[in-house]
Parts: structure tokens; C-alpha cells; sequence
């Protein structure tokens, strides 16, 4: 929810991407459906619009809602994403925004 405040913050409209569940690549996930995900996204109050992505990366996202900035989580910052380098060629400002992103594995772990 921190990151999701942090970006309304930067941004007129808030559009959140989710990466459809078919293409999340760790073992076990996603813990959650698409729809509760999508659902859990959208209940933010900064959160303007919700779209899925059925597509592994966040290329797609970015084609598709042609943002003017985009944000990613500090954990992001100086990794080689191939999205940066789209956003670059475009002018679409980037930002890394914090805290770092909530981990449902961990979670998933706490509860176990």
C-alpha cells in the first residue's frame, strides 16, 4: 500500500499493471487468484484503475497504457529492465519509488 501512495503522489491518475498469474515464475505463486489480486489493488484508495497484463513483463503494461512516468519499486533501482530502455527511446520519466514492495512469500511464509 506504501508504494502504491508513494506513486499517486508523483502521478495525476494512478494506473496499477498486474502480471496475469499464469506468468509469475516463482514456485507456488501467485498465492493469490488474478481477481483477488486485482480486487485487492483496486480496494486502495490511491489506486485509480486496476488492468491485467497477460503478458511476462511489464513491456506490455507500459505499451498498452502509454504512461507519461512510470514507477517501479526501490528494489528495481539499477537493475537492467528492458522497460527502461523502452521508457528512455519515449520520453516516458521513470522513478523508483519506496518502501520496498510487500513480499507474499514471505507472508505466506508467516503463516505457515
Amino acid at each position: 500500500m506504501e508504494a502504491a501512495k508513494a506513486a499517486a503522489g508523483v502521478g495525476g491518475i494512478l494506473v496499477v499493471t498486474l502480471t496475469a498469474g499464469r506468468h509469475c515464475t516463482k514456485p507456488g505463486h501467485p498465492i493469490f487468484t488474478n481477481a483477488q489480486r486485482f480486487a485487492m489493488l483496486l480496494a486502495l484508495r490511491c489506486v485509480d484503475e486496476v488492468i491485467v497484463i497477460d503478458a511476462p513483463d511489464a513491456l506490455a503494461a507500459i505499451e498498452r497504457v502509454n504512461p507519461d512516468l512510470y514507477v517501479k519499486g526501490l528494489e528495481y533501482e539499477g537493475v537492467d529492465l528492458p522497460e527502461l530502455q523502452y521508457c528512455l527511446e519515449r520520453g516516458i520519466e521513470v522513478k523508483f519509488l519506496g518502501p520496498k514492495m510487500f513480499s507474499s512469500t514471505r507472508l505466506a511464509g508467516e503463516l505457515a
